[in-house]
C-alpha cells in the first residue's frame, strides 16, 4: 500500500496542475475576448458622425445662414 502513495502524490499533482492551466486559459481566454470588443468600439466611434457622439457640440445652422 506504501507503493502507491508516491504516486498518488503525482497523480493529485498533475490533476491540480490540469485544473489551474485550465482556468488559466480560460481567464485568458475571456480577457482576450473582452479585449477585442473594447478595440472594436474604439475603432467604432472613430466612424461615426460627430452629432452622433455629442449632439450639443455640433453647431447649428440657422435659417438666414442657409
Amino acid at each position: 500500500m506504501e507503493s502507491l502513495a508516491p504516486d498518488l502524490l503525482t497523480a493529485r499533482t498533475l490533476v491540480s496542475a490540469l485544473v489551474v492551466l485550465a482556468v488559466t486559459v480560460f481567464s485568458l481566454s475571456v480577457f482576450e475576448e473582452g479585449i477585442r470588443h473594447m478595440l472594436r468600439d474604439l475603432r467604432g466611434a472613430g466612424r461615426k458622425r460627430p452629432d452622433a457622439l455629442a449632439p450639443e457640440l455640433v453647431p447649428v445652422r440657422s435659417e438666414r445662414s442657409r
